[in-house]
């Protein structure tokens, strides 16, 4: 009895396993290229466990040896997101197939050879792989391509380049009239069998002794002497005077640094440094890239283990050009003595606030009628002169209605928790 119970166990196992089938359905493709996503469907037969994992696999040798190429967890049929390897050799006879994990089934394959082509490459540099420029120094850039693989290739450089565009594969020499972070642009299309759309974008810091602060800067008003580890790329920090800051991990940043204000900074790569009189920067572990350090007489530089990577630029005369700073730090440095002429017309309210000083509640009259409900670039913030926001007003409607629709001309804020100071 014992042996007939056994025996009839492993029979039951044996149709539990052939049970269960996977067939590999038909791709979209017989010819594809490298680094090429596309869907494969399969059906499934059977019994899968909930942990169940299909993966699609791929082989050019009857699957002796192969690679997964996606993978989705399910335990029935489906579609699975597949992706070519881009280093995948080239050759005519590859097969993708679908197997599970539990129970570990082989499913058939897709049933007709595939033939895959190697993606062309493209790419362009600027020479040197330099990062950044001079304004007005010329620029040449380099495309490692075919004609006879792109076409048409174009070129955009934007509004403050010499040459604003560009059509074909080697692109004249380009200059920039202005500083700050200058985006270049490439575009074309594959006349291989691997037909595809490319862009390529790269970013170039121009620098000058005259530079325009742009109103992408971000305020820094900080007094923290603890590392701070920012891994954030392309962007321009405005050091207002009095702030402090131990920066490290920065990578491609325009740094301006007002008089008074401290900055010590490491494992850093392309970065221009704006130093004004009495200002402060300390830099550690450069790393052996491009940095660029424009200081002013008076202005204190420090550089340690520095391998040939620091280019410091004395500037008799650094200025910086506040037009179309953010109006926020404009009205800071106004108030702290360190702007002698601001341009009226720029720092204008367009609303008034009362009464000031203020008691438990300030109000912002001259609102147009019939406001709408406020939205993000209509938020109202009160900010300290060291630039930091010490209150955020975002309310769906003003809070005031002067009239009979429900809208107002008048925003109420409460500030009876602020402290005592000028804001």
């Amino acid at each position: 009895m014992k042996t007939i119970f056994i025996a009839l166990l492993v029979l039951i196992q044996s149709l539990s396993l052939y049970s269960q089938q996977i067939t590999t359905e038909s791709v979209p493709y017989n010819e594809i290229c490298q680094d090429i996503s596309f869907k494969v469907s399969f059906k499934a037969v059977g019994n899968f466990a909930v942990s169940n994992v299909f993966f699609a696999q791929i082989s050019n040798n009857g699957f002796s040896a192969f690679q997964n190429i996606g993978s989705i967890n399910a335990k029935e049929s489906g579609e699975i997101d597949v992706m070519i390897p881009a280093n995948i050799e080239p050759a005519q006879n590859y097969r993708i197939r679908v197997c599970s994990s539990e129970p570990y089934i082989v499913g058939t394959d897709n049933g007709q050879d595939i033939k895959i082509y190697k993606k062309p490459a493209i790419n362009f540099n600027t020479e040197d792989n330099k990062i950044i420029f001079r304004k007005n120094e010329p620029i040449n850039l380099i495309c490692s391509a075919s004609e006879k693989l792109f076409s048409p290739v174009y070129w955009d450089f934007g509004l403050d380049a010499n040459i604003e565009s560009f059509e074909g594969l080697n692109p004249p020499q380009i200059t920039y009239s202005t500083t700050g972070i200058k985006k270049i642009k490439m575009q074309t299309s594959s006349l291989t069998q691997c037909e595809y759309e490319y862009l390529s974008i790269k970013n170039v810091l121009i620098y000058d002794c005259l530079s325009k602060i742009g109103s992408n800067a971000v305020i820094d008003s900080t007094r923290d002497l603890q590392p701070v580890y920012e891994q954030d790329s392309l962007h321009v920090v405005w050091m207002m005077p009095n702030s402090s800051r131990i920066a490290r991990s920065m990578f491609r940043t325009i740094y301006f640094l007002e008089t008074g204000s401290d900055l010590e900074i490491s494992s850093s790569n392309y970065l221009v440094f704006y130093v004004k009189k009495g200002a402060s920067l300390r830099i550690l572990n450069t790393n052996n890239e491009q940095i660029v350090i424009l200081k002013a007489p008076g202005s204190s530089v420090t550089i340690e283990n520095q391998e040939n990577s620091c280019q410091v630029i004395d500037c008799p005369e650094l200025k910086f050009d506040y037009s179309e700073a953010p109006k926020q730090g404009v009205v800071i440095l106004a108030k702290m003595g360190y702007l002698d002429i601001i341009n009226p017309d720029r720092l204008k309210d367009n609303f008034s606030i009362s009464p000031n000083p203020p008691r438990e509640y300030i109000e912002i009259t001259g609102l147009k009628k019939g406001l709408q409900p406020l939205v993000s670039e209509h938020e109202f913030k009160i900010y300290n002169l060291l630039g930091e926001c010490v209150l955020s007003v975002a309310q769906t409607f003003p809070s005031v209605d002067s009239g009979q629709t429900g809208m107002s001309d008048l925003l109420r804020i409460d500030v009876s928790g602020l402290p005592a100071g000028v804001y």
